[in-house]
């Protein structure tokens, strides 16, 4: 991945006047996550207060706090990675009606970490009211029970077996 020119561009190290990012601190194993790709560009991993089963985080591997700070062939590379994941869970049946793609860009857009997700949400039809809470519950501050590791490193398995058309690279871990 190209490093990214922007006034948050940098290796994701926390400090150098930027706060901690917990997406950088996941990206350098620091903190746990269960990854289903990483790539040069991006990763994905299991939100751990999902909206919906499979609710996957697609982030940068360059800390970038804002769209504009990617550059065009990193914007275009999550955006592939998460249509494609989406695919991945629509073959697995996590995504039955229909996909949410969701990217938060500032705080005024209830973007809690300082670094550039594109959510990917599966859905089903009458889950409007749950998604939508979520998301609501967040944007309040708050959050609702966090997945248990084990199941969300199971489901990560999972949608990692069905996505042969994306590489992952080998060794990767959960």
């Amino acid at each position: 991945m190209t490093p990214s020119t922007g006034p948050s561009a940098g290796a994701g190290v926390p400090g150098e006047g930027r706060p901690r990012c917990v997406f950088c601190e996941i990206l350098a194993g620091r903190a746990p996550a269960s990854f289903v790709l990483r790539d040069e560009e991006c990763s994905a991993f299991l939100d751990l207060h999902p909206a919906a089963p499979g609710h996957l985080l697609v982030v940068p591997n360059v800390h970038a706090a804002r769209l504009s700070d990617l550059s065009p062939g990193a914007a275009a590379r999550a955006l592939e990675v998460a249509a494609a994941l989406l695919a991945a869970e629509r073959a697995l049946g996590l995504a039955a009606a229909a996909g949410l793609l969701l990217l938060h860009d500032g705080t005024a857009a209830h973007q809690h970490v300082p670094h550039v997700p594109v959510h990917v949400v599966p859905r089903h039809r009458g889950d409007s009211l749950r998604v939508i809470g979520t998301f609501a519950t967040r944007a309040a501050g708050l959050s609702g029970r966090p997945g248990r590791r084990e199941e969300l490193d199971a489901l990560a398995a999972r949608i990692r077996t069905s996505i042969p058309a994306v590489r992952v690279e080998p060794g990767l871990r959960s």
